[in-house]
């Protein structure tokens, strides 16, 4: 089976539903913005996020790029990428379609 378009996927009611899986207390990407904050205007934000999806003009931001220990190795570090959290959202979404296909 091929799939070619998975955007139609992309609906205000199952990014609703996403939004409200996602972990309120992960850490914060490089635009600064919370679950807290995006969900202000939540409905808004949505459709808003749901159109650039459907025009195909939705592009992720840069990740914050992070620091953290390297387990089991005193002193060295490796790179952790912090997404935005309207990035985090499509990318559950885009868990689900690709776990429903696979």
């Amino acid at each position: 089976m091929i799939f070619k378009q998975l955007m139609h996927h992309f609906d205000v009611e199952s990014l609703l539903r996403c939004y409200q899986q996602l972990d309120g207390k992960a850490a914060v990407g490089s635009d600064g913005i919370t679950k807290e904050k995006y969900g202000e205007n939540l409905i808004e934000n949505i459709r808003n996020l749901v159109g650039r999806l459907k025009q195909m003009a939705y592009r992720p931001n840069a990740v914050r790029q992070v620091m953290i220990p390297k387990e089991g190795k005193r002193g060295a570090t490796r790179p952790l990428g912090i997404g935005n959290f309207e990035d985090k959202l499509v990318q559950k979404r885009m868990q689900e379609i690709l776990e429903a296909i696979f």
